[in-house]
This record gives C-alpha cells, sequence and structure tokens, in this order.
C-alpha cells in the first residue's frame, strides 16, 4: 500500500508543476512620471522622468465603445469590461502582478481618474500575457509631457 502510494505521488508530480508553470503568467514592470519639454533640440530635453506608486488596474481588453473618456488626454471614468486584477506599484514605480494569459486593458489611477496613454487601434493600451511568462511593461505617465 505505502509503495502504492509514493508510485501514485510521483505520477502526480508533473501535474502538479505543470499547473505552477501555468500560474506563473503575468505582468511585471515599472510606472513612471513624465514631465515637461521632452523636445529634442539646443541644450537637448528639459523634461523630467521618475519613478511613482501609482493603483494599477487591469481590465479584460477594451475597445473604444466598451470605455467612457473624462475629457481629453488618456483619462477614463468607465471601463466596461471586467476588472481582472489590480495591484500597486511601489515608490520606485515597481509592480509585479499574476495575471492568467489573454490580452488586457492597463490603467492607472491618476488625480482619481482612470489614465491609459495608448492604443493598438482597437484596443486601449493593450497587454499581452503569454502562458508562463511575465510581460515586462514601461508604463509612461506622460499626460504633463510635450514632444
Amino acid at each position: 500500500m505505502r509503495n502504492l502510494l509514493l508510485i501514485l505521488c510521483t505520477a502526480l508530480l508533473p501535474v502538479g508543476v505543470q499547473a505552477r508553470q501555468r500560474a506563473s503568467s503575468g505582468v511585471s514592470g515599472v510606472i513612471m512620471l513624465l514631465q515637461g519639454d521632452f523636445m529634442p533640440g539646443p541644450g537637448g530635453p528639459g523634461g523630467k522622468s521618475r519613478p511613482v506608486a501609482r493603483k494599477i488596474f487591469f481590465y479584460a481588453a477594451a475597445k473604444f465603445d466598451q470605455v467612457v473618456a473624462e475629457g481629453e488626454g488618456g483619462f477614463y471614468r468607465k471601463i466596461n469590461t471586467p476588472l481582472m486584477g489590480q495591484t500597486s506599484s511601489a515608490q520606485d514605480g515597481k509592480f509585479q502582478l499574476k495575471l492568467a494569459p489573454g490580452t488586457y486593458t492597463m490603467m492607472v489611477e491618476e488625480k482619481g481618474k482612470l489614465y491609459a496613454n495608448g492604443s493598438d487601434g482597437t484596443y486601449v493600451k493593450p497587454v499581452l500575457v503569454e502562458a508562463g511568462k511575465f510581460t515586462q511593461i514601461k508604463f509612461n505617465i506622460d499626460y504633463q509631457a510635450t514632444w
């Protein structure tokens, strides 16, 4: 009986390892606040960039007709897809969050609103998470920057 139990536990080990590998996907990166003039020219750019602590939200991938904008400049007041995960960046801007493989819309909380600064033409700030990998992200909060 003891040997049978040992064989069964050993046989099931790869299944548990595979499950952990599937669960080891998500996102990690840094949140940066950009302010000032980043235009090239005499004397070089004068803009400042620094890491910041922010709340970060990952929604099921949202198309433009699934979000409600708040003015201009990448601010939103409502996302009409499910919230799939959230985390916060530390003072050094770094964050990490486990997420299932899929495509997400990434937003940060800025001045009490949601902020995202890009799209692929279909989805607002899409982030692709692949199985067994952590997608690296540098998210720039750049509404106070000029280019």
